[in-house]
């Protein structure tokens, strides 16, 4: 009925209700149920795929972004996530949207393109309060490289413009992307304003609650950074780990992954240090990091290989952590058994034991 956005509103007081809302259409077609509850996220994790792949290919080719879009969609945290009805997938979703379109804007100076990235940004916000921690070292980034772009000339220009004259090529530009940025902005406050609004008070009270000793106690500020191994696996650690190094020699051509991981990775801990779930909006940028590097070799045949050995290995993890590796492979490896569902879950009790890395069967129940 029409009272739906409302009642969604008030039926999601802990979380923003975007997520949610798409469920209700799957209600209607389907019944309510676990399964239909859960394919919401499903629709979030081929968003996330389909998304990937244009934010790849824009970025280093149309190799780079199937393969990006090939690896994230098999590191394990995102193999289980996509399996539960938390936000994060949805928020990983929304976040490279969000920046697919902001480099289509073409700095802010096409319109069109400008306002769907406000609508996106929106939704976004709309998704998890923790957007903000995600989103916000690359848009400052996008938007400061858009203010930047027409030089001293241009901001000279507009300064020195007065009403009834003609703006000089420079500063009409500059103001386009001006009105498009302010545009943008009022549209994804309009959208996500109605929420923060009605929930100030519980956003300030978890706020104050993930700040808590039992949150931060015996956790430095590299936590995040120590665990990713744990959500990626060995070969994609790997992978994440060269690119990395190799993104930092380029920072130029590989801006956006570099910001997108590294500003969060600084940022989320000064928040909250409690769940490796919370990283998973940054893992786009991780897969696109891990594979830039690989396309890039000009040597035909390691490249083969790399790319070879990675399909193989994470479509060899998919069928182990789906039906499970024979007993004796655990035994020989020593890898306890596990009888719980979701090993990034939010309490440490529900997490599989820390054992050998090399053991690449470690996540196997």
């Amino acid at each position: 009925g029409l009272s739906l956005p409302a009642q969604i509103i008030d039926a999601t007081t802990f979380w923003p209700p975007f997520s949610y809302f798409l469920s209700q259409p799957l209600y209607a077609l389907f019944g309510i149920g676990t399964d239909v509850t859960v394919f919401t996220t499903t629709i979030f994790l081929a968003l996330a795929i389909i998304f990937i792949y244009l934010l790849g290919r824009r970025l280093y080719g149309v190799t780079a972004g199937l393969l990006a879009a090939f690896l994230f969609s098999f590191y394990p945290i995102v193999f289980m996530l996509s399996r539960t009805y938390y936000q994060d997938m949805a928020l990983a979703a929304l976040t490279t949207i969000t920046f697919y379109l902001m480099l289509r804007s073409e700095a802010f100076s096409q319109r069109r393109v400008t306002l769907l990235f406000g609508l996106s940004l929106g939704l976004t916000a709309l998704t998890k309060q923790g957007f903000f921690t995600i989103i916000t070292g690359p848009v400052l980034v996008a938007v400061g490289m858009a203010l930047a772009s027409n030089g001293r000339e241009g901001w000279r220009e507009l300064l020195a413009w007065r009403p009834g004259r003609p703006l000089s090529p420079h500063g009409a530009d500059l103001a386009r992307r001006l009105a498009n940025l302010l545009l943008a902005g009022a549209i994804a406050a309009i959208i996500a304003a109605p929420w923060y609004l009605k929930n100030v008070g519980l956003f300030f009270w978890q706020t104050g609650d993930v700040r808590t000793t039992a949150n931060f106690e015996g956790k430095p500020f590299w936590w995040y950074l120590g665990k990713f191994d744990e959500t990626l696996l060995i070969w994609p650690f790997v992978l994440g780990v060269i690119g990395l190094v190799t993104a930092l020699l380029h920072p130029k051509r590989n801006w956006l992954p570099l910001v997108w991981f590294l500003s969060a990775s600084i940022i989320y801990p000064l928040v909250t240090r409690q769940h490796m779930r919370h990283m998973l909006p940054v893992l786009p940028a991780v897969a696109l990091l891990s594979v830039q590097w690989m396309v890039a070799l000009r040597q035909t045949t390691l490249r083969r290989v790399l790319i070879g050995a990675t399909v193989v290995f994470q479509v060899a993890m998919f069928f182990v952590m789906s039906w499970g590796a024979p007993k004796t492979w655990n035994q020989a490896l020593g890898v306890p058994i596990q009888n719980d569902y979701l090993p990034f879950a939010d309490a440490s009790t529900e997490r599989p034991q820390l054992i050998d890395p090399l053991a690449f069967l470690y996540y196997q129940y």
